[in-house]
């Protein structure tokens, strides 16, 4: 099939363009044909000098010995009424940019907690975990009879000592006893579950309040204040907020960068993000701790006694005061720790006096070499048995 040829407008256009500065295109075929007068005044232009310092202008890039020169096309070079516009730059959208920061996660219908435990995700929120058994029995009757009732509707935050927690459950009720009810992640409930299933929450939840992380329960068992707990969870908190602020301002700057009208947004402080309700408090802490003492009390009891040292003992002897004790015949206290600072023994004194230590230490070591942890009391009764020549200063209470 012949093809056709270009019109006069088309290259006289073309012709325009060119002497302005602009590129031939870079098709196969562009060139008009070798018979056509336009062939002739398009190779004049190409070759023109002027023709090329516009396009080396155009290139940000000057011909090596390119200075003043003449045109030699005959050609307007400056006729703007033909020549093809440069494309104006499109206007770049506003960007609004995400302070990152997650949030509360939303709550499950009862058919995705009733009877499991998963964890769920959600974007830009905390994963949330469903704690649904119902296998339990209930805390009041023992009974096994008991039904799930609906879901809650909001999720319990449970504090630790890195990013919270968020645990949903469903409404337990008893068919014995009255109906009674209850949330499936109540420790009361809790404990009546399997070991595993107790591990997979691995918290205490006690009634209204913000359930609390077994890590921080363990950490007051070794020692740790509910305030010192406070302060670390708040230093994370602070951390985590400062971590989110510094990475939105990255990502601002990266998108301005590229070109981008980013809007101007100030970022909101720690009070206003809501970082400072996932703190721990030390009274929930501190209650926590309790609700769970009043579970493992016998198992932290044998623990505690199957402590022993074998090497070295010690008297920590710092008169400390005491306010209540047996009768109020307490004056001051001291301990006796082992290997490894394990306490053995506490001692509560009628005064302040250090002839009571070295009783304390044969009591302690009376047990064949193994030194065990015991709780002892002195009263004016004890120490008026003492007097009468016996050594057994003290009524002891083996854990």
């Amino acid at each position: 099939m012949p093809k056709k040829g270009r019109d006069d407008d088309y290259w006289r256009e073309w012709c325009n363009r060119l002497a302005a500065g602009e590129p031939p295109p870079s098709k196969t075929g562009w060139h008009p044909g070798g018979n056509s007068p336009w062939k002739v005044k398009i190779d004049k232009i190409m070759a023109c000098g002027e023709t090329r310092r516009r396009r080396s202008s155009n290139q940000s890039l000057l011909p090596f010995g390119v200075g003043i020169v003449t045109c030699t096309c005959d050609w307007d070079h400056d006729n703007q009424t033909t020549a093809a516009p440069a494309a104006a730059a499109a206007p770049q959208p506003q960007k609004v940019v995400d302070f990152g920061m997650l949030c509360k996660p939303t709550p499950r219908k009862i058919k995705d907690v009733r009877g499991i435990y998963d964890i769920k995700t959600e974007k830009g929120c905390y994963p949330l975990e469903v704690f649904g058994y119902s296998n339990g029995k209930c805390p009041h009757c023992k009974s096994p009879n008991i039904d799930a009732t609906n879901v809650n509707n909001s999720v319990k935050l449970i504090y630790t000592s890195d990013d919270p927690r968020f645990v949903q459950g469903v409404g337990l009720k008893c068919k014995d006893c009255n109906g009674s009810q209850w949330q499936s992640y109540e420790k009361t409930y809790v404990d009546t579950l399997s070991k595993k299933q107790q591990n997979e929450l691995n918290a205490v939840v006690s009634g209204k309040r913000n359930g609390v992380d077994m890590g921080l329960i363990i950490d007051m068992r070794l020692g740790a204040t509910a305030s010192t707990i406070a302060r670390k969870s708040l230093a994370h908190a602070t951390r985590r907020h400062a971590q989110w602020e510094e990475e939105y301002e990255m990502n601002c700057r990266k998108l301005r960068g590229l070109g981008f009208d980013v809007v101007e947004q100030e970022f909101p402080d720690f009070n206003e993000s809501g970082m400072h309700d996932f703190v721990a408090k030390s009274d929930i802490v501190t209650m926590a701790f309790l609700r769970d003492y009043i579970s493992t009390e016998s198992q932290l009891l044998r623990e505690l006694g199957s402590l022993t040292s074998q090497i070295s003992m010690a008297v920590d002897h710092q008169r400390k005061v005491v306010k209540h004790a047996v009768g109020n015949d307490g004056a001051s206290s001291f301990t006796v720790v082992g290997d490894g600072g394990i306490v053995l023994g506490y001692y509560v004194v009628p005064d302040d006096g250090e002839k009571w230590l070295q009783h304390a230490m044969k009591i302690s070591m009376s047990t064949r070499g193994c030194v065990k942890r015991r709780r002892c009391s002195v009263t004016r009764d004890n120490m008026r048995r003492t007097e009468r020549g016996g050594l057994n200063l003290c009524n002891f209470i083996e854990y």
